[in-house]
């Protein structure tokens, strides 16, 4: 075959260009430090990386859920910390309430010092974490515990004018604790008499019109309204041998009850005097509301307590909010009080009169202090796992980003020599082109 100076150039250009290309690559690669910059390069490096980045990807996520779980649960075990503390610190007071030693100036001082003890439950009880309340279920949103003072119970009487003793009155629902003044003036008829239930500022919350001075005498009478917060009133009136007359009147102050809400529903409810709650103002469970982190492969871990299971509930045979209640009205003197139960089953709610002693109530605590230490020990387990699950996860990473890297990355070494040659191979085909290329007569040409 006759080898033409065109094929000459034509195969040494073609040469040219080919080591050109291997420079090129070379330096990508060293510059990169990756062994495939397009798929095309090497379909078996593309497709292990896409594999290897997915499971690197996963472990970061796991990873991060595991940092939220611990964080979570670190804060969740030192409000339990706290609030063994607080319990330990009220046992330390009813020990001290207990003696017959002490002045009623003495026990004015514990009892305010429980009641500061009381709000410091409730506030560790609300423990945040990122913004969320560690304590409350699913409802992460809003602080699950609240102090209020419930609804009032039976009435301290300061009658003016009407009936003359106490048992004027013989049931009171739907009234929040407030001063009222109970007024008889003349029916809408001209003839009879109304009867209205006012509050502090003036509002009439109940009322019964046309009343005749003897309907009370034969067998009472109720008075229904609805209360400024919405909440309807009942008062009944027993049957009583007084008269009535317009202009007279008569006070009396609503019973205060202590209590606790868990998601605006009362948890605990305890006081001096008789008082009456429905079934919808008390909490019942509705299951399990566990908040669950996924931190593995097929594996996750609930990084809440629920609050319920913390401090008992209405519904247990002592709760810790009732125990520290019924303290507060034995160094009141007190030993006997009005507490709300609830059949978790049906949901039916009662109002039951208990009979303690300060003695008694060391038992109660110590009963509040071990479903401490039970939410506790159960929140450690789970601590736990999640720090073995940190460690595995550790290590994954390690594993799956060596084979990452195994996999794409170049050797540096290797790559600086693959460089190297790359450019004596380029350099010394441009010296060899450069002698078979000869001039042409267009060099010549001017």
């Amino acid at each position: 075959m006759r080898i033409t100076d065109g094929m000459m150039v034509a195969n040494t250009v073609s040469n040219i260009n080919k080591n050109a290309r291997r420079l090129s690559e070379a330096i990508n690669r060293e510059s990169t430090q990756k062994k495939i910059q397009l798929a095309s390069d090497d379909p078996i490096v593309a497709t292990r990386a896409i594999k290897y980045r997915n499971y690197v990807a996963k472990i970061e996520q796991y990873q991060k859920n595991v940092s939220a779980a611990s964080s979570w649960q670190k804060t969740s075990n030192d409000a339990l910390s706290d609030l063994g503390d607080i319990i330990q610190r009220v046992r330390e007071l009813t020990v001290q309430a207990s003696s017959d030693t002490l002045s009623d100036q003495d026990k004015a001082a514990i009892k305010t010092e429980v009641t500061q003890l009381q709000a410091q439950l409730v506030q560790v009880m609300n423990t945040s974490y990122a913004g969320r309340y560690a304590f409350g279920g699913y409802a992460t949103d809003a602080a699950p515990y609240a102090l209020v003072t419930a609804k009032a119970g039976t009435a301290t009487y300061n009658d003016t004018g009407y009936a003359g003793d106490g048992s004027a009155i013989a049931a009171i629902s739907g009234l929040t604790a407030d001063t009222y003044t109970l007024s008889v003036a003349t029916g809408s008829n001209g003839t009879d008499y109304l009867l209205q239930l006012t509050d502090s500022s003036g509002n009439v919350v109940a009322a019964a019109d046309n009343v005749t001075a003897t309907t009370i005498a034969a067998g009472g009478v109720k008075l229904t309204g609805t209360a400024s917060d919405g909440t309807d009133v009942t008062i009944t009136m027993a049957a009583n041998t007084g008269t009535i007359a317009a202009g007279t009147s008569m006070t009396f102050d609503a019973a205060e009850c202590n209590a606790v809400t868990f998601k605006g529903k009362y948890i605990s409810i305890v006081g001096a005097d008789s008082f009456s709650v429905t079934d919808a103002e008390m909490y019942v469970s509705n299951g399990t509301q566990a908040i669950y982190y996924n931190i593995g492969y097929g594996a996750q871990i609930a990084v809440n307590v629920e609050g319920q299971n913390v401090t008992g509930t209405a519904g247990d045979d002592t709760s810790l909010f009732d125990t520290v209640a019924k303290l507060m009205l034995g160094l009141d003197g007190k030993t006997t009080c009005y507490k709300a139960d609830v059949d978790e089953t049906t949901g039916t709610a009662s109002v039951a009169t208990e009979t303690f002693t300060l003695d008694g109530l060391l038992t109660d605590l110590d009963t509040d202090y071990d479903r401490v230490l039970t939410a506790q020990a159960d929140l450690g387990a789970r601590m736990n796992y999640v720090d073995m699950a940190t460690d595995r996860l550790a290590n994954d990473y390690t594993n799956y980003t060596t084979l990452l890297s195994n996999n794409e990355d170049v050797d540096a070494a290797l790559a600086s020599t693959d460089v190297s040659t790359a450019e004596y191979v380029y350099e010394a085909s441009l010296t060899v082109g450069a002698k078979a290329i000869t001039k042409s007569l267009v060099d010549y040409i001017a």
